[in-house]
């Protein structure tokens, strides 16, 4: 570039006339390119109408470090604009460019040695190269291989603190020819956190001759030094080893043919071993489990190396064909011969048909840009409907599409979603039965979510300005890192502290609570202030990531042992460090399921299978017969599913309907035949129920799926209005009584006041006042009756209820109690009562042994034996069997899920075939439900007809229940652990306190895994939830975050007021709390689980959708990520991805479905073919197989800095440490998606995403 145009121009300089610099001749020449130069991209506009502009400046003008011979031009200003008000400058600046000349033939552009990029919220981070020109500063040993190597990055805030600092190290290898390999040695990484201290990390790396990986050693915590190395000090490292199949001759060098994780004492504690044929396919993956046995799964290919068998570790076959084109899969084929086939567009290779075992089809549609347009399903009557239908609109900004989802012909939802330039959803709008429940979405200059608001109404689809009511906003701030520090609405603000593995939560009402973790995500320490207490619970890992040790606040712990395959072996009760006398439970596997476990009162229970690894029969050694039996296969539409049931004193048959729905529900208790029938929606949902007894019970719903109809025998009982956000507004009850409910839209949509109206009497006034993270400080009960009242509530640091006043009682009552709690939510003090724990044997240290004068023992399993009045018995999977005080009898029978099917409390008998029918002593009573709970009850028996309407409090409990006279029946209260204070009247109806079954004769509320005594405030078995702790695929992290709710006998974690345990298990936020819908504090751990259908569905679509896959992309999923198989539903082969799972709808305890114990596992495999290339971008972190990324990806889930929601329902979790994102395709835990490592960071979070309708 002689004239510095950036235009190259031509020298023509001809050997031998060196010196003739002024030639004349023409014999030495310059040709100037007369050209326009370049052309620079200055603008780019997307479809979705989003801008980026670029700047440009030369690096010599930019900085006087960048000295090279022509002239250089580089971006220095990146504009983005969202056409949404947003408004975005990147920076960046260019230093010290060097041009490498080792001689006239040997000379290059060696890159720039810094570049700083500015971020639009002033943050800089800076990176630094290695260009052979010497080492500068900091700068590890140079060298001309490493040129344009990043050796170092860091981030600062806008005011210079550090947040980050990485260095990575190289290690530079001679192949000969001139040529070296340079591979990463190490990477040390600095958490500063915006402190002068910093948190260090370090991983190290060895290789063989071809560069593959031999050693992964991660150190975990170290001390870094400026310079790049570091000093090893916790002693908490983790090592993989590697071997490679060494095929020289058809040079297949970089198959790995073992992995070893070995913990920091040298003990293995995984290994996989791989198996590879001629071509390199895979044919046979070991896993180690103990000793010297191993799981072997085994693989067969065809002609042209796509898998066509998979043999499990117990050698049940599942077969695969493909289509004419050899391109997708066209069949797979279990076990049991039950085929699913499969139709694609050849183009795209998208699904278009997916036909079942039991020949229910669904069709998909797309458009030609290959984007979803409609789901099509068979139904009961054989035709083929859709039930979802998507539309896109490019052609106006904002961009929206538009979903619709039909429950009927005529009952469909309009869902339009609005998108701002780079694709980001900025509003939602469903329609309701008024308008349309309205959400804003603003996001900041780093693209992260700024504001969003409550739903909120509006009167039309078009998109409209975002609310300026201030109210309905949350508003997030974040760190340089993207990790939110401030959640603020209008109850206050909650903030997040890092400081290196610590992260301090201090919520809306100032408490605070600590959470630490270990160098590999690990949660380790949680520490919670209560006043001038601070109360400390450790957990410890093994380097599987498993739970292997609870320390808790009193110093009492708990084990757990896993087998190689991450298998619950052991699990100790807690018990103190120091006694020798606690509760073990044992597992016992085969080499793919559990066949055995014993617990500790000597209760052995055996499990059988069939060849998809499904249940066959339960058996203990208790009983002298199989306890449970299960069958499948043999019923109408039931291959694939769980056809009958049958125990001693029980059974069940189900038959299904096409579209794999239950269609009739056979009951068999005590020889008594009883049958139930389900009809449904296009949305799956409950459209009728026909009872034993015939009566038909019919559930209508509005545009949003919810109820707003129930009928019973063609006659309305009760009608629904709902408020925007689709809670009720309004209930209107055949007999005439009306319930309103009203909101304060201001305060995040609390329940402020419940009215409900008998005959122009308020029989029900109850209004709410809340404290600013949700706790319920006042309740003033205005009704007309006895329940008239005004109740006060305190609570301790840690939201424990301490104190309960009650004024102003209708019959002079008041009272005041309180209560006292230890730091593991021990109830100390009762109301003035003492309670007492003692270790008297096996009993654990949360098992009250004394309360006054009463005393209570329990066997070894922890359930309770006596309380000095009643004694109980308990079957061996500790539900309770028997309950005696010497004079009464009460005696229990469940089904195999643990259902109660039969209540014997002396002569009184009643018989539950279903949740929506029961008998009582031969009379018979329809329990008609909304939501899984009852609001309606009707008995017809002979000439007896009853209906009773039962209106609650905010926790779901009975409050008063009217017959259909309009009449009050039946009046009850509750002190606030659930004692009855009122119980007048009389009522076919047992509910209670939250809802619980109330058995009259021991006073124990029926809670569906346990029974509660609200006399005393505590369950008298254990928390299954807790002991569920360390099995697979359990989500334990709202346990471990919360360590009250660690306690396996306590109720709601001593937080009555405002939590529910419906199902016995696991504690949830009240019925109308405002901690659904409130981001304050850790207190969202809380939460309600509900059956979003349309979720659901959405679920199910995309995860078949992400099950498609080529040849290429189906055959490098098994040969270099090992893929493993696992059946469906209908009989098929799910693949099971890179730690990407589809799990099908999860059933309740008390759902009517039947095939709750199958599960539906959908592989999606990368797309383009680049499954082995992110199976190796994780290698550095250790990560060498399915398994191991997996794990990776639940890391990632749960300790992500940045998370999108992505329109289509996607959600994406970005951990920057490790630099890796998982995209899930569904909303809920463990679903399909992807998983990888962005080339570009973060960057690919707010650039690259943008692209993708975030």
């Amino acid at each position: 570039d002689v004239n510095g145009d950036g235009l190259p121009d031509i020298i023509k300089w001809r050997h031998g006339y060196e010196n003739n610099y002024f030639s004349t001749d023409g014999i030495n020449q310059v040709y100037i390119n007369n050209g326009n130069g370049f052309t620079k991209i200055s603008k780019i506009k997307n479809q979705q109408q989003g801008e980026t502009e670029f700047e440009y400046s030369h690096a010599r003008m930019q900085d006087d470090s960048n000295k090279v011979p022509f002239p250089l031009e580089i971006v220095e200003k990146i504009t983005t604009n969202d056409k949404n008000g947003n408004v975005a400058e990147t920076e960046y600046e260019y230093k010290d460019a060097s041009y490498y000349y080792g001689g006239p033939f040997d000379k290059k552009f060696a890159g720039f040695g810094g570049i700083s990029k500015t971020n639009p919220n002033g943050s800089l981070e800076k990176i630094k190269f290695h260009q052979a020109n010497g080492q500068q500063g900091s700068e590890p040993v140079d060298s001309y291989s490493k040129i344009g190597k990043v050796y170092q990055t860091s981030l600062k805030d806008q005011s210079g603190n550090l947040y980050t600092k990485t260095y990575t190290n190289y290690t530079e290898n001679n192949l000969g020819n001139n040529s070296n390999s340079v591979l990463l040695d190490s990477e040390v990484s600095e958490q500063y956190d915006g402190t002068s201290s910093h948190t260090d990390f370090a991983t190290k790396y060895l290789y063989d001759q071809y560069g593959n990986v031999t050693e992964q050693t991660n150190f975990g915590l170290v001390n870094s030094n400026s310079n790049g190395s570091f000093t090893d000090t916790q002693n908490d490292k983790r090592v993989v080893e590697y071997e490679y199949l060494n095929d020289t001759s058809k040079y297949i060098v970089s198959l790995p043919t073992k992995e070893v994780l070995k913990n920091k004492d040298d003990q293995k504690e995984k290994e996989t071993k791989y198996t590879y044929d001629q071509n390199g396919n895979l044919t046979k993956q070991s896993n180690w489990i103990s000793g010297n046995e191993y799981a072997d799964t085994s693989y067969t290919y065809n002609s042209v190396g796509l898998p066509t068998e998979q043999t499990d570790p117990l050698g049940n076959i599942t077969k695969y064909t493909y289509n004419n084109l050899k391109l997708y899969p066209a069949t797979i084929t279990n076990a049991l011969n039950q085929k699913t086939r499969y139709l694609y567009n050849l183009y795209t290779g998208n699904y278009t048909k997916v036909t079942d075992p039991n020949e229910n089809t669904t069709l998909y549609k797309y458009d030609g840009l290959n984007r979803l347009t409609r789901v099509s399903k068979t139904f009961a009557n054989g035709n083929t409907v859709y039930n979802k239908k998507v539309e896109y609109n490019t052609q106006v900004f904002p961009n929206y599409t538009k979903q619709t989802l039909y429950r009927s012909g005529t009952n469909k939802q309009n869902i339009y979603t609005y998108f701002d330039g780079f694709g980001r959803s900025i509003q939602t709008k469903s329609e309701t039965q008024n308008g349309y429940a309205t959400q804003d979405k603003v996001y900041n200059q780093m693209g992260l979510l700024q504001k969003q608001t409550l739903p909120y109404q509006t009167s039309s689809d078009a998109f409209t300005s975002p609310t300026s009511n201030s109210a309905l906003y949350n508003t997030f701030e974040y760190d340089e890192m993207g990790r939110i520090t401030k959640t603020e609405n209008v109850k206050g603000q909650s903030t997040k502290t890092y400081n290196g593995l610590e992260t301090e939560i201090v919520d809306a009402e100032n408490n605070k609570k600590e959470f630490t973790k270990d160098a590999f995500g690990n949660l380790t320490l949680v520490k919670e202030y209560n006043g001038n207490d601070i109360y400390q619970t450790h957990y410890n890992y093994n380097t599987q990531n498993k739970l292997t040790k609870i320390i808790d606040a009193e110093n009492n712990t708990r084990n757990i042992t896993y087998d190689g395959l991450g298998r619950r072996t052991s699990f100790e009760d807690l018990h103190k460090q120091t006694d020798s006398q606690f509760g073990v439970w044992n597992y016992t596997y085969n080499k793919q399921n559990l066949i055995s476990q014993t617990d500790p009162n000597g209760n052995q229970v055996s499990y059988t299978y069939d060849s998809l690894n499904r249940v066959l029969t339960e058996n203990s050694n208790t009983t002298p017969q199989t306890d449970v039996t299960y069958t499948y296969d043999n019923c109408t539409y039931g291959t694939g599913k769980l056809c009958s049931v049958t125990t001693p004193n029980y059974s069940q048959n189900l038959t299904y309907l096409k579209q794999g729905l239950v269609d009739t529900e056979n009951t068999i208790i005590d020889g008594v035949s009883y049958t139930t029938d389900f009809d449904y929606n296009r949305q799956g949902q409950v459209t009728k129920v026909t009872n034993p007894n015939t009566l038909i019970t019919e559930n209508k719903y509005n545009k949003q799926g919810l109820v707003k109809e129930i009928k019973q025998d063609g006659q309305k009982v009760v009608e629904y209005e709902y408020e925007v956000n689709g809670k009720v507004k309004k209930e209107e009850y055949q007999n005439g009584v009306e319930t309103n409910y009203t909101y304060n839209p201001n305060k995040l949509y609390e329940l402020t006041n419940k009215t409900t109206v008998l005959n122009s009497q308020n029989v029900q006034d109850l209004s709410y006042q809340y404290d600013n993270v949700g706790n319920i400080l006042q309740i003033t009960d205005a009704s007309n009756g006895d329940t008239f009242k005004t109740q006060s509530f305190e609570y301790d640091n840690l939201y424990r209820l301490t104190k309960a006043t009650v004024t102003n009682t209708q019959n002079n009552t008041d009272y005041t109690r309180i209560y006292n709690y230890s730091p593991i939510g021990n109830i100390t003090d009762f109301n003035g009562a003492n309670y007492t724990y003692t270790d008297n044997g096996y009993n654990n240290p949360n098992s009250v042994t004394q309360i006054e004068q009463n005393t209570y023992t329990y066997d070894n399993n922890g359930n309770l034996t006596s309380d000095g009045t009643w004694t109980h018995t308990w079957n061996y999977n500790n539900t309770l069997k028997s309950s005696t005080n010497g004079s009464s009898v009460s005696n229990y029978t469940y089904n195999q899920k643990g259902d109660r099917i039969k209540l014997q409390e002396g002569t009184d008998v009643t018989i539950y075939p279903s949740q929506y029918y029961e008998v009582e002593n031969g009379k018979a009573k329809v329990n008609i439900q909304k939501d899984g709970k009852t609001v309606v009850t009707k008995s017809v028996n002979g000439a007896e007809n009853k209906t009773e309407y039962i209106h609650t409090d905010h926790l779901g409990g009975t409050h008063i229940i009217t017959d259909n006279n309009s009449n009050i029946v039946k009046t009850k209260d509750y002190f606030p652990f659930g004692d009855i204070r009122i119980d007048t009247g009389t009522s076919t109806e047992d509910n209670s306190f939250t809802g619980y079954e109330h058995d009259s004769q021991t006073g124990l509320d029926y809670a569906e895994a346990r029974y509660y005594n609200s006399k005393i405030g505590k369950f008298i078995s254990q928390d299954s939830a807790v002991n569920s702790l360390g099995l697979n695929n359990k989500e334990q992290t709202q346990l471990l975050t919360d360590p009250q709710q660690l306690n396996t006998y306590s109720y709601v974690r001593n937080n009555p007021l405002n939590n529910i345990d419906p199902t016995g298990e696991t504690l949830e936020a009240g019925y109308f709390n405002i901690l659904k819908t409130s981001f304050n504090g850790y207190q969202n751990l809380y939460y309600i689980l509900t059956g979003d259908y349309q979720e659901a569905e959405q679920a199910r679509d995309q995860a078949r959708l992400n099950a498609q896959a080529s040849v290429t992309e189906f055959q490098n999923a098994v040969t270099t990520e090992k893929v493993e198989t696992a059946l469906t539903v209908g009989g098929g082969v799910a693949l099971k991805g890179i730690g990407v799972l589809a799990k099908g709808s999860a059933l309740g305890k008390r759902s009517h479905y039947g095939n709750d114990i199958v599960k539906k596992i959908i592989k999606n495999l990368d797309k383009g073919g680049h499954s082995r290339n992110h199976i190796s971008e994780f290698r550095n972190l250790g990560i060498k197989n399915k398994e191991q990324l997996y794990n990776h990806a639940k890391f990632v889930e749960k300790n992500f800095d940045l998370k999108y929601t992505v329109k289509n329902n996607s959600k994406l979790y970005y951990h920057e440490k490790t630099n890796s994102l998982l995209i899930k395709d569904f909303t809920g835990s463990k679903n399909g998606g992807t998983f990888f490592r962005p080339r570009d960071g973060k960057d690919y979070l707010k650039v690259k995403i943008k692209k993708k309708d975030s």
